[in-house]
């Protein structure tokens, strides 16, 4: 819609059974749009996808907008520092051929809300679209204002915070091997909610997770499943010793989370999943 296209000119593509983006499909859509006299511009690929944290065959999917001609958008707000893990190196394999990547430092770089960042490849992509001034903001070559950067020059915003500031401030405190071990703890905690989930009888684990987000379900004795679910996030939501949100999977509510935070421990995935556990439990007596 921000472009003016309308979301008659979005295409979604479906996914394989572990949520990543279906390649073949996605090359079928390109054919077919292109039979129908349509022009594919941009493919988007996702490092880190917002439902269960999983990465799409990212060098796959660059062959495919190349073989095209297409603008190749990776959205990396969350999941794309996890390129710097030596152990999932080999899920990004392609990100770098990117022409773009979109990240959020205030989620696994624990900068301070809000902070989003885009990376890229040609930055004369930028000011082509972007620098041609108005007349009140125009320079002489040698004015004293000119200087080799005018952030404006690179994007839609004129007047702007200085981001950047505690994005860097950030990240000379923390430094590459800290986040490591952070982000290696996140993961950590993540998949420990999966495993304590997947030995309750009431849970269900509807999908797996390269990264630090997990789904879990409840099965309920009886009723609409997905009912109950959207009642039980609520309650989460009450109860307020924990956060998850909600989303669907092939037609199913299921309730969804994304350990972020430095602070997050084992115990806290105890926690997480007990609560679950009781509040469903409790929800299931009051419809018994």
């Amino acid at each position: 819609e921000l472009l003016g296209l309308g979301s008659d000119a979005l295409r979604l593509v479906p996914v394989d059974r572990e949520y990543r983006m279906d390649v073949g499909a996605l090359r079928a859509l390109m054919a077919a749009d292109r039979a129908a006299g349509l022009e594919p511009i941009c493919v988007v690929a996702s490092a880190g996808t917002v439902n269960t944290g999983v990465v799409d065959p990212l060098a796959a999917i660059g062959d495919v907008a190349r073989e095209h001609g297409c603008w190749f958008h990776v959205d990396g707000a969350y999941g794309a520092v996890g390129a710097a893990l030596p152990e999932l190196a080999a899920l990004y394999r392609g990100m770098e051929r990117a022409d773009s990547v979109a990240m959020d430092p205030h989620k696994w770089l624990y900068v301070p809300y809000e902070a989003g960042a885009t990376l890229v490849r040609d930055p004369a992509t930028l000011r082509a679209m972007f620098a041609p001034r108005a007349e009140y903001l125009a320079l002489e070559e040698d004015s004293y204002l000119e200087g080799p950067v005018w952030i404006s020059d690179l994007g839609p915003q004129l007047t702007r915070e200085f981001r950047a500031l505690k994005v860097w401030a950030v990240m000379q405190a923390v430094g590459l091997e800290r986040y490591r071990e952070l982000w290696r703890n996140d993961i950590a905690v993540a998949r420990e909610i999966v495993r304590l989930a997947a030995r309750q009888p009431r849970l269900e684990v509807p999908a797996a997770s390269d990264l630090s987000c997990f789904c879990v379900r409840y099965v309920p004795g009886r009723g609409d499943a997905n009912a109950f679910n959207r009642t039980l996030l609520d309650r989460t939501h009450r109860d307020g010793r924990m956060f998850v949100s909600g989303t669907m999977l092939d037609g199913r509510f299921v309730l969804r989370g994304c350990v972020t935070n430095f602070r997050s421990t084992l115990a806290d995935a105890e926690i997480c999943v007990a609560t679950i556990v009781e509040l469903g439990r409790h929800l299931e007596e009051e419809h018994a």
